[in-house]
């Protein structure tokens, strides 16, 4: 199922389901960051791999680094909006799920020094 997230300036940004998702595209895009001198975060390349379209004149491009430089091009208000929107924490979490904070921790750290 996709998600259309409404971003500032009355555009939209479309995200495809998780489920869509293979581990060889999320290699891709980890290759693709991690190759990059600009500093692209998880929540980043959670926006690249899930953006199935958007609302812009130009469409998104195909993948890897294309799709995470036409997301650093887009003016920061929109990029801030996706990055707190709750459809893509959720897809981070599902994407990166060793990143996700764990629900259960074992036990709370003991304060130190008293």
């Amino acid at each position: 199922m996709t998600v259309r997230i409404d971003v500032p300036g009355g555009d939209w940004v479309e995200l495809r389901d998780v489920m869509d998702v293979t581990y060889g595209e999320r290699m891709d895009i980890v290759e693709a960051a991690a190759g990059d001198t600009r500093f692209w975060t998880v929540d980043h390349m959670a926006v690249g791999l899930l953006l199935a379209a958007w609302s812009f004149e130009t469409p998104p491009p195909g993948s890897g680094m294309e799709r995470l430089r036409a997301i650093g091009e887009l003016p920061l208000p929109i990029v801030a909006a996706l990055l707190k929107d709750p459809a893509i924490i959720d897809a981070r979490h599902a994407v990166f799920p060793e990143l996700a904070p764990d629900p259960d921790p074992a036990s709370p750290t003991p304060p130190s020094g008293d």
